[in-house]
């Protein structure tokens, strides 16, 4: 909460310096709202086109879901969480298996 109004303060200090009136600092703040929201928006539209992007290797995708969905691949081969794994990222189970048993390989 501290954040958002300390950001508050900034925004309307920084139009106070600029002589604007109440109404153009609410207009300017919306304004940033809005560029700020459609910035996130883009990115998350990125994150999850890179999820199952053909180009990607599987290690790749399967990071990017991790990344997009906030967690960890299970170590588990029969988890459940795996059909929709593959299903997201667009690769079979056997190669989010494979995944699976390389990274187990190397811890």
């Amino acid at each position: 909460m501290f954040g958002v109004e300390f950001r508050r303060m900034q925004v309307f200090e920084m139009a106070a310096e600029q002589n604007l009136t109440a109404r153009e600092q609410m207009d300017a703040f919306a304004q940033r709202h809005l560029i700020a929201a459609r910035e996130r928006a883009e990115q998350q539209m990125r994150d999850r086109a890179e999820v199952c992007a053909p180009g990607s290797a599987p290690a790749e995708r399967i990071r990017a879901w991790e990344k997009l969905c906030g967690l960890r691949l299970p170590s588990d081969p029969e988890h459940p969480v795996l059909f929709v794994v593959a299903a997201r990222t667009r690769l079979t189970l056997a190669e989010v298996r494979k995944q699976q048993h390389e990274r187990h390989a190397q811890t």
